[in-house]
């Protein structure tokens, strides 16, 4: 007897049920910490729509949906498998965030990563990139990745990339070049919003990230343009706004001219609202994520670091 008929003799539910309850446990590979939250949330699913309780079920997913929007939003796209030595090599903070220290050099660049996969599965591009450069490689692991256990939503991915960002400079006691790709562009960001983070950053990189999340959503067709999507999310996970109120660092946007995830015309939007002097917009065909591996992008990376390094050190009266 498969699993799928078992399924469908136990709570007598249509097939077409059973089918969508295994292939949200199978099909997308959940986190096996969260998996029996899920069981249980997709069991009473199961028994309300034998029962028929098509009303009900729709007001309690909307309003768990509601309430749970922010860790749903942010939460890795797919399980990526890492292991006891990712982990070893991994300093995991007293508050659950993540670090991944890989190379010396003479300053940090610390790299948030996207909702793709994890800090390990990332390094091999990150380092590639801060060789380049000359610098040392970060890479923050948010709550609910890779190594690290907790929850992940807009408040957290906030405090994650204010926790990570604090102990590398705890760490190296210099100033750090700061590079957030896709939603780590979202994390960066967040680092202006606040004074003390604000005055260690030498420049700020962002690639392939959004202006807002609503936006974000309407660009992919998820929801029809005159919903109020605005006024239903519960953050606006708002990179423009914050590039445009307070930074005056040294930014360099990078983006994939043909990102159908996150159109360029959002890049180019933020680039346009920054008050800062010296800021660069790099594009370059491709999909979402594809502009780190475009050419001739390593070599305006590598212009854009040494000059934000340049630019931070103080002018002699």
């Amino acid at each position: 007897m498969s699993n799928l008929t078992l399924i469908n003799l136990v709570f007598k539910t249509p097939k077409w049920a059973v089918r969508i309850f295994w292939s949200i446990l199978v099909d997308f590979k959940l986190n096996p910490v969260h998996i029996p939250l899920t069981c249980c949330f997709l069991v009473v699913v199961l028994i309300m729509i034998r029962r028929r309780q098509f009303v009900q079920l729709t007001m309690g997913v909307a309003v768990i949906g509601y309430v749970l929007q922010d860790h749903i939003l942010l939460y890795p796209v797919r399980f990526v498998q890492h292991t006891v030595e990712d982990c070893s090599r991994m300093d995991i903070l007293p508050t659950g965030q993540g670090v991944l220290r890989t190379g010396n050099g003479s300053f940090p660049i610390l790299f948030f990563h996207g909702q793709g996969g994890t800090a390990g599965l990332f390094e091999g591009i990150f380092l590639d990139l801060a060789k380049s450069v000359g610098a040392s490689t970060w890479i923050a692991e948010y709550r609910g990745y890779g190594c690290c256990r907790g929850w992940i939503g807009w408040e957290g991915l906030c405090e994650d990339a204010k926790r990570v960002f604090l102990h590398v400079v705890e760490k190296t006691r210099r100033k750090v070049i700061v590079h957030g790709g896709s939603m780590g562009a979202a994390a960066a960001a967040c680092l202006l919003r606040e004074e003390d983070t604000r005055n260690w950053m030498m420049g700020l990189i962002l690639e392939d990230g959004w202006s807002t999340w609503a936006d974000a959503v309407k660009s992919n067709r998820l929801v029809p343009d005159w919903l109020p999507l605005e006024c239903l999310l519960m953050s606006q996970y708002d990179t423009l706004s914050a590039v445009k109120a307070n930074s005056t660092l040294p930014l360099l946007i990078l983006s994939s001219e043909d990102d159908q995830k996150l159109p360029h015309k959002m890049r180019k939007e933020i680039y346009d609202a920054s008050p800062s002097s010296e800021k660069w917009l790099v594009s370059a065909e491709g999909d979402h994520g594809a502009v780190l591996g475009a050419k001739g992008i390593k070599e305006k990376y590598v212009q854009f670091c040494h000059e934000a390094v340049r630019l931070s050190v103080p002018r002699k009266q």
